[in-house]
């Protein structure tokens, strides 16, 4: 079938509020749902959930009998500083990260209902952060973790989680590595594979720098040094400007972002050695979401063009498609977007803020065929 447009998946659920921030998207396997998480126009947070093909939505502040974020006639919030979410089943399995107006970190978790924790006083405080923190789980380690750029200092702060609660650490101060870019973006992730974790993020000299955990102890990378990259990150970096995850069918791990040169980039890291590859180049980008599937890895994006443009890599070569012309979807903002894949329906979605609404819309991709296979829409290679 390849890729449609499923159309407005807030269609049918009540007065929602257009979406301000990034969507978070991720599929929930254990119980077969797909969650998508973002700020409303009016500061409100949503989480719409889809269950045996049916979305419903739940106002997340009000669940937890707080008011909106901030007043809509005085805001001066900016949409970096949307939630992001995660799954930790052990401790409640929905995990939802946001920042206030003050620049305190709070955490929003689900068990059998929403629950409140303002993580930033619990930890007795720490500098304020504005952009949209980094927000992963590491299953092996029964930890949880929130990564994001101090707003005073640009040093890379943690707030982790353990049996013992939340905790805070200045990563910069304690483990070295250059500051990072005021306005730059940060990327974090596990790999249970490993029992290592990961921190990637801009700094102040435009590289891709990386701190990491391995054994219990943390170490820093300039990525683009070791890969030789071509260009540096451009700042101020747009909004989820790097993407980065591990590739399980290579054991290899991925970082992608926008450059200086126009270009999109790719830092991949196979058996300890670092490369680089120019991708492919578009006017005004709102920004990337990039994800694994099915052997294949996926980089997305909106353009200029109203468009949402996908390069993706199948065996050794990356091709590009035209995802408005290929699924006769409407018009996108040229805002951030979330893409990713379900292994057990063979498919993919991505959630974009459409046009002239800001409601979220989805694109979905279904296999030509049944078992699935790895087949795509027409597309052009692009020079390596």
């Amino acid at each position: 079938m390849g890729w449609s447009y499923a159309g407005d998946v807030t269609s049918g659920l009540g007065a929602l509020p257009g979406a301000a921030s990034t969507p978070i998207g991720y599929v929930f396997a254990a119980r077969g749902t797909e969650h998508v998480t973002y700020m409303g126009l009016d500061f409100s947070l949503w989480e719409l959930t889809r269950s045996a093909e049916l979305w419903s939505a739940t106002d997340l502040l009000a669940a937890v009998g707080l008011p909106a974020l901030d007043d809509p006639s005085t805001a001066r919030r900016y949409r970096d500083a949307g939630p992001n979410a995660y799954l930790f089943p052990s401790q409640g399995p929905r995990h939802v990260v946001y920042v206030t107006e003050d620049g305190a970190v709070h955490e929003l978790w689900h068990d059998t209902s929403w629950h409140h924790n303002p993580i930033t006083a619990s930890v007795g405080g720490g500098p304020a952060v504005v952009a949209r923190p980094a927000a992963y789980s590491f299953t092996g380690t029964n930890t949880q973790h929130i990564d994001y750029i101090g707003a005073s200092d640009c040093h890379i702060h943690e707030l982790w989680w353990d049996n013992d609660g939340w905790h805070h650490r200045d990563l910069t101060k304690d483990v070295g590595g250059p500051l990072a870019a005021a306005n730059g973006a940060l990327a974090g992730y596990a790999v249970d594979l490993y029992g290592t974790q990961y921190v990637d993020y801009v700094g102040e000299d435009g590289h891709i720098h990386e701190l990491r955990w391995i054994d219990g102890s943390w170490g820093d990378s300039d990525l683009s040094d070791l890969g030789g990259a071509t260009a540096d990150v451009q700042l101020p970096t747009p909004t989820g400007g790097i993407c980065a995850f591990f590739f399980p069918p290579a054991g290899t791990r991925h970082v992608y972002y926008y450059g200086v040169d126009g270009l999109f980039h790719e830092l991949a890291v196979d058996r300890g050695a670092w490369s680089h590859t120019d991708l492919a180049g578009e006017l005004s980008p709102g920004g990337i979401a990039a994800y694994p599937f099915n052997g294949t890895r996926h980089v997305l994006f909106t353009s200029s063009d109203a468009s949402i443009k996908e390069l993706w890599w199948l065996q050794g070569a990356w091709h590009m498609t035209d995802l408005r012309a290929a699924s006769g979807g409407p018009e996108v903002r040229l805002v951030p977007l979330a893409g990713y894949a379900r292994d057990d329906t063979s498919t993919q979605h991505v959630f974009f803020h459409g046009s002239p609404s800001a409601h979220i819309n989805e694109l979905v991709w279904r296999p030509n065929r049944w078992p699935p296979d790895v087949s795509f829409p027409p597309a052009r290679p692009i020079a390596q």
